[in-house]
């Protein structure tokens, strides 16, 4: 392990010694995402749930923060780390026989943690790329139920926790704004492909037990691919 470390350190600071241009990011992510799967779930939910005066939200809007870390060398080459935030959460609200009204939670969180290699642009304040990255990260459910007007005081219950791997093709188009080029703005459209699926059926027992035997388990299965866009304030030095 230190053979490794030691190697890995003696590498990045062979890269630094290229570098045209370092920077770090940091701003919004704005994901997006049509999971079949957790569709299926919130669907069986409202669909058994007759009473429900607001039913509850597919999940489509993953969004959160966006870091990013990097270098260019002077030949365009781009090494980057980043971080993605992925959450959402969706209520429903309803008054069941004979109670008060009453509030289901579902919370999603798939953030993820990258490394790519790509090109940009070397010179100049406008500065359009390409990068790929591995990414690795988990995707995790949570719940709570409770009177409405007390629910936002209760704690979730994590429900699933399963670690994924995916990639990342994105672009990368650096908007510099001083003459120096040391502060602008990064926006990286991309589209996340998760190699491995996710398996809700845990989340479609814990909120429809009732149901949740009867129900197609291949349906409870699949991938959280997603796309979007992170906007993003960049700092950067020679």
């Amino acid at each position: 392990m230190k053979v490794i470390g030691l190697t890995t350190c003696l590498l990045l600071l062979s890269l630094l010694s290229f570098a045209q241009l370092l920077y770090l990011s940091a701003g919004s992510n704005l994901s997006f995402t049509n999971c079949a799967p957790l569709d299926f779930v919130v669907q069986r939910y409202n669909d058994t749930r007759t009473y429900l005066s607001d039913p509850m939200d597919e999940f489509d809007n993953i969004s959160g923060v966006g870091i990013t870390a990097g270098m260019l060398t002077e030949d365009g080459l781009l090494f980057e780390m980043r971080w993605a935030g992925r959450n959402q959460v969706v209520s429903a609200q309803g008054i069941p026989a004979g109670e008060t009204l009453q509030e289901r939670d579902l919370k999603l969180r798939a953030n993820s943690y990258g490394i790519g290699i790509g090109y940009a642009m070397p010179k100049g304040n406008f500065r359009p790329g390409l990068d790929a990255s591995i990414d690795f990260g988990a995707v995790k459910t949570y719940t709570r139920t409770g009177q409405a007007s007390e629910v936002s005081g209760t704690g979730y219950d994590e429900i699933t926790n399963e670690i994924n791997i995916g990639a990342t093709m994105a672009g990368n188009i650096f908007i510099l704004f001083n003459k120096d080029q040391t502060w602008g703005i990064l926006l990286k459209p991309y589209y996340q492909y998760y190699f491995s699926k996710n398996d809700f059926s845990e989340l479609n027992a814990a909120i429809n037990p009732n149901t949740a035997i009867d129900d197609d388990p291949e349906a409870q299965v699949g991938k959280l691919n997603n796309y979007g866009v992170m906007i993003l304030l960049v700092l950067g030095g020679k």
